[in-house]
């Protein structure tokens, strides 16, 4: 049955079969290029997600024994200064909470800079 016009009012009497397969196809790569793009976003957020984490945090015990090269369980000034630790060189009278020149493992654990977060441990 023809209308007015004289078609069948259907979208395959306006256009031929191959320009509706050719417009498919079209539309199948459009949609298959941003749902690539949507992976790759997320891929890459993810992956500055994770390298945004917070640095391993260091063992206060450990630290201690590497900068009390002498090993007499106390860092003297002469260590500190000798140390790759700006911070310790820097703070030293500051760790050194009873200014006996030394900085014992209790004054490097309860020793925390301004603006950092508390320490456990």
């Amino acid at each position: 049955s023809y209308d007015v016009d004289g078609y069948t009012g259907g979208i395959t009497s306006l256009f031929p079969q191959k320009i509706i397969h050719h417009f498919n196809i079209y539309f199948m790569i459009k949609r298959s290029i941003f749902i690539c793009m949507l992976v790759t976003c997320f891929a890459a957020v993810s992956s500055y997600a994770q390298e945004k984490k917070d640095p391993p945090k260091r063992d206060p015990e450990e630290l201690f024994k590497k900068l009390d090269t002498d090993g007499d369980g106390k860092i003297s000034k002469d260590e500190a200064d000798k140390s790759e630790h700006k911070m310790i060189k820097d703070h030293f009278s500051e760790i050194d909470t009873n200014s006996d020149g030394y900085i014992s493992k209790e004054e490097f654990k309860a020793f925390k800079p301004k603006g950092a977060p508390h320490r456990k441990g």
